[in-house]
């Protein structure tokens, strides 16, 4: 309750990043007071969560273990006016030891690019479909065709992996110049 009360007094200055942080200091607590009560033990090197806002294109997340994070955007044009997509890495943290008491952390955020695409995996997935080919299928096909080509490829693979993807694309839609001529009669 208290809470609902100090959220309503800040509506019009508080940011999503901070109501995000506010509940992962939360899940932290919890999370160790059930590890705690249930006398779990969990090894550190087997976490690998993430968790986020996506917000009129602001994200903002958490990451735990071995997840990449990873920004798609288009860089520049080429002479046919084609698209060319760089893509970079956003964390680069792999922690092998992890708190438990902390699990989440870190905290990330920023807007997705104009055209962008923003995507988690975990640390199999590239080893399988290389960055080059993972743009090129995200960027080239709608999102749900392009999980389904991703999940083809990994399904001709013969070992037992699980692989995570998540895929956000940018809700930003890009303006588009339109000119009005007069006609005189």
């Amino acid at each position: 309750q208290s809470d609902k009360l100090s959220i309503k007094e800040k509506m019009g200055t508080i940011k999503v990043s901070e109501i995000f942080e506010n509940a992962l200091a939360k899940t932290n607590a919890e999370f160790e007071k059930f590890l705690k009560k249930e006398r779990i033990k969990i090894p550190g090197k087997t976490i690998n969560l993430v968790t986020g806002v996506v917000y009129k294109n602001n994200l903002v997340f958490s990451t735990t273990g071995k997840i990449k994070a990873l920004l798609i955007y288009p860089e520049k044009k080429d002479n046919e006016d084609k698209k060319i997509y760089k893509i970079t890495p956003v964390n680069e943290t792999e922690t092998n030891k992890i708190n438990l008491a902390k699990i989440f952390s870190n905290l990330t955020e920023g807007k997705i690019a104009l055209e962008g695409f923003f995507v988690f995996t975990n640390e199999i997935l590239p080893e399988y479909i290389s960055n080059k080919h993972l743009t090129k299928i995200i960027t080239t096909l709608p999102p749900v065709s392009a999980i389904e080509q991703i999940k083809t490829q990994l399904h001709k693979i013969n070992s037992y992996v699980n692989f995570l993807a998540i895929f956000i694309k940018s809700s930003t839609i890009p303006e588009v110049k339109r000119s009005i001529s007069k006609m005189q009669l």
